[in-house]
């Protein structure tokens, strides 16, 4: 067993005390930038879900008008339902809902999300590469 005397054991206390310091600092940055992160979604909501609510109106208006009858019209049609879903989804749910909803499809879909990360990852790398 070891022998804390001579002040080793303050020191151990001291070295303790530093580093839970230095992990409730790690702690409030992270919270710091997660509540900035939020609140830049939260402000981009509507605006967002806005433009979604627009290009379900434009592509419902065009639908009659494309090629093809009343398949190609049909699938407009539905693809104007979802962009409007989308948008009431968007205006709905605040940013923490949000993330509690990509994490449960994260948990029920684990290899998809993986692929779908990779997929992501590897655009955005091929995006930020330099051209040498």
């Amino acid at each position: 067993m070891a022998d804390f005397s001579n002040g080793t054991a303050a020191q151990v206390g001291r070295v303790s005390d530093a580093a839970m310091s230095g992990v409730g600092e790690v702690a409030e940055t992270i919270g710091d930038a997660t509540g900035r992160a939020r609140g830049k979604l939260n402000s981009a909501r509507q605006p967002m879900a806005d433009k979604l609510h627009r290009a379900a109106d434009r592509v419902r208006n065009r639908a009659d008008r494309l090629p093809g009858g009343h398949t190609i019209s049909g699938a407009a049609k539905s693809a104007a339902d979802r962009l409007d879903a989308s948008a009431s989804y968007i205006e709905s749910t605040d940013a923490r809902g949000m993330m509690q909803d990509l994490l449960g499809v994260i948990k029920r879909h684990p290899a998809k999300s993986l692929l779908v990360a990779g997929a992501a990852a590897f655009l955005i790398g091929r995006a930020f590469r330099s051209k040498d």
